[in-house]
């Protein structure tokens, strides 16, 4: 009887220490309850629908670090300098020689040996702030040429371009009579007609050089009294006006023109997106056309997407941009941007404006990108779009 008692009691303590243990029988999983798994989920570019704009900004002109002059096919670029600061005393002086000297930056686009522009006297009021697309065709300037510079130069070394003796001798008498400073507004520099190269100067705005040695200057040898010496005038007010001739807003590609400031917006159509997800990765891949492409050396190989936050009422709230940088994927030169902030915002509460995309040099450059469009014949050369997401329990 008490073997019996002792086996019974051996095989309910086996049983207890059983029940126990870590790992789970088939009985122990059979009453686990099911939780919500992880789900992630991709989204390539069909199943994302997208539109393509090109839209002109405004681009503000002053305090500029660079001046732009020349002509790239039908883009260009015009300098305005405006001289202010004679003394003035010198109404009676003779002007024996005046030059306007530019520093080069190593920026270029186009043929070198082709740049030219020539100087012309501006005969009406402008802000440096707006140029105004007049400054193209005139009435703003005279047509008389009083100064003119070609040919390729070194970008270490200053260039100096004579200036008509005639037209600084003006400005020395405005100078001195305050009911005709005002009719001194400066000189435009514009490209020569056989010019096919842009170059970029530093502008006295420039902070490269914080001791000015490098700002634009008007050189003038003068004499008064039978005694010659030289003044230094630096420009009150110094500025570029890129334009272009033909520009057209209905492109097969996506395209970004510098110095005018023509941006694509893209709008992502994000309704097979759930709302209630996370957002783990966005990627927009753009595959440059380079036949449709014009980079200038040395410019900034780098792009940007923008994207404004607005209120209900479209009231700009803040704005967010990332950078893309170029890599070579099978011989094609691709710039990837990592928008998931974007994708986020747009699911979560931002109103979706699409975001802008554009040259991080076009403020001091001519350069030209433009990409392939989902237009293109070749799948490869296509946009692509990928996100993935994390479904959120409720």
């Amino acid at each position: 009887m008490k073997k019996i008692f002792l086996f019974i009691s051996i095989f309910i303590l086996l049983f207890l220490v059983n029940a126990c243990d870590d790992t789970p029988s088939e009985v122990g999983i059979s009453v686990i309850p099911v939780t919500d798994e992880i789900n992630y989920k991709t989204l390539e570019t069909d199943s994302i629908p997208y539109t393509t704009e090109i839209i002109q900004k405004t681009v503000i002109k002053s305090g500029q670090e660079y001046l732009l002059v020349g002509k790239s096919g039908n883009e260009e670029a015009i300098t305005l300098l405006k001289f202010t600061g004679f003394p003035d005393t010198l109404a009676s002086a003779t002007v024996i020689k005046a030059d306007l000297v530019l520093h080069p930056t190593n920026y270029s686009l186009g043929e070198e040996s082709t740049f030219g522009f020539t100087v012309h006297k501006i005969t009406s009021t402008w802000s440096v702030t707006s140029p105004g697309n007049a400054m193209v065709t005139g009435p703003l300037y005279d047509n008389a040429s009083v100064g003119t510079y070609s040919g390729a130069f070194s970008d270490t070394s200053a260039i100096y371009v004579p200036i008509n003796t005639s037209l600084v001798k003006d400005w020395l008498y405005y100078a001195s009579d305050a009911t005709k400073y005002n009719l001194n507004q400066g000189i435009v520099l514009t490209p020569s007609a056989n010019s096919n190269c842009v170059w970029a100067f530093y502008s006295s705005d420039n902070t490269t050089y914080s001791d000015n040695s490098k700002d634009p200057y008007l050189r003038v040898i003068k004499e008064l009294n039978g005694k010659r010496d030289t003044i230094y005038v630096y420009p009150s007010e110094d500025t570029y006006y890129g334009y272009s001739r033909n520009f057209s807003l209905d492109q097969k590609n996506i395209v970004m023109q510098s110095g005018i400031s023509y941006r694509t917006k893209i709008k992502l159509d994000l309704s097979r997106i759930p709302k209630h997800v996370h957002i783990t990765s966005a990627i927009l891949t753009l595959t440059l056309d380079p036949d449709d492409s014009k980079i200038g050396k040395n410019s900034i190989d780098s792009l940007a997407a923008l994207a404004n936050i607005y209120n209900s009422d479209g009231v700009l709230l803040q704005s967010f941009n990332v950078i893309g940088t170029p890599i070579i994927d099978n011989g094609k030169k691709v710039y990837n941007f990592n928008i998931t902030l974007f994708v986020q915002g747009w699911i979560d509460k931002w109103i979706n404006s699409g975001m802008e995309i554009f040259h991080l040099g076009e403020l001091y450059s001519l350069d030209r990108y433009s990409f392939y469009s989902k237009n293109v014949v070749d799948p490869n050369k296509k946009p692509k779009i990928k996100i993935t997401y994390l479904n959120l329990p409720y």
